[in-house]
């Protein structure tokens, strides 16, 4: 945009000044989503509920005035059996974003510990239908393969934060060395595969969990100050949000048995120092509430 000013002057004749531009300040972003499920037993309804809402989720993401581009990934909190590696294809995009994305979190990322805990489709249902609103075992067939969707559970320790610095490591032009120290299992063949991941990216992490972590860099504190640090060396900036327990102003758990009241504060202080937020997973009653509500919700406050 040009704008011209013309000023006054004492002499018989008026010139002009040379236009000069106007910088605008450029307010599109690309955006970059990693949803960190844990895919413990006790998620499983959380992740479908998540899978069903992606339609709409990605609309809305796709929809917003100031985003160039939008990506996802997927990933879990198993770090004993996943070692940060994404879900699915990896970093997902393109205009069939959302049936790739629920195909990485339902394959692969959901803890179904037996075929018959999915329903059958109704006779009308063909091979190819998408997901709609009603998760059966034909759909999960038809879009994983026969039974492969089947006990992708996750380890007993869960570690999000863990599985973040290990993503981290496979995005980070810059690894550091404990990236492949004995604590990681990777190896320098694992580096810097990810780098599309973060790149140019407006990079939002929504870690989701019924539980608490206990990632093992770490003792039983909850703070999250080494993981964050970590991430600072790599040379990221996620904006985390976090989706677990709620805790009372003294730090305890308001649902018991859910996790550790250390490992819930972890993942809250992991969002309020990286500018995120942490989102409440269960209702008044101690009810699990409908996750893919409350994802819509993280993502639309961005």
């Amino acid at each position: 945009m040009w704008s011209i000013v013309w000023l006054a002057c004492s002499g018989p004749a008026e010139t002009p000044t040379v236009p000069t531009p106007t910088e605008v300040e450029d307010t599109t972003e690309a955006l970059s989503v990693l949803i960190v499920m844990d895919n413990s037993d006790s998620m499983v309804e959380e992740a479908q509920s998540v899978a069903i809402a992606l339609d709409s989720l990605v609309a809305d993401l796709e929809a917003r005035p100031d985003t160039v581009s939008v990506q996802l990934a997927f990933a879990t909190t198993d770090v004993a059996r996943r070692a940060g590696q994404l879900l699915g294809a990896g970093v997902l995009s393109g205009a069939d974003l959302s049936e790739q994305s629920q195909a990485a979190l339902l394959c692969e990322g959901t803890c179904f510990t037996g075929a018959t805990a999915v329903p059958a489709a109704p006779p009308s249902y063909s091979c190819g239908d998408p997901l709609g609103t009603f998760l059966t075992r034909d759909y999960l067939d038809c879009t994983c393969g026969d039974g492969a969707w089947v006990d992708n559970c996750g380890a007993t320790t869960e570690e999000g934060l863990e599985a973040l610095f290990l993503i981290g490591c496979r995005a980070s032009a810059s690894p550091v060395q404990a990236c492949t120290d004995a604590d990681s299992g990777l190896v320098d063949e694992d580096l810097g595969g990810l780098t599309d991941l973060v790149e140019g990216q407006r990079w939002v992490v929504v870690i989701v969990s019924d539980g608490a972590d206990a990632s093992r860099r770490q003792a039983q504190e909850p703070t999250a100050g080494t993981y964050v640090d970590l991430l600072t060396d790599l040379g990221l900036s996620p904006e985390i949000h976090a989706v677990v327990p709620a805790l009372t102003s003294a730090g305890e758990l308001m649902c018991p048995g859910t996790g550790s009241d250390w490992g819930v504060a972890r993942y809250v202080d992991a969002a309020a120092a990286t500018g995120g937020q942490a989102w409440d997973i269960h209702d008044e009653s101690c009810d699990t509430l409908d996750v893919g509500g409350v994802l819509s919700s993280v993502l639309g406050s961005l």
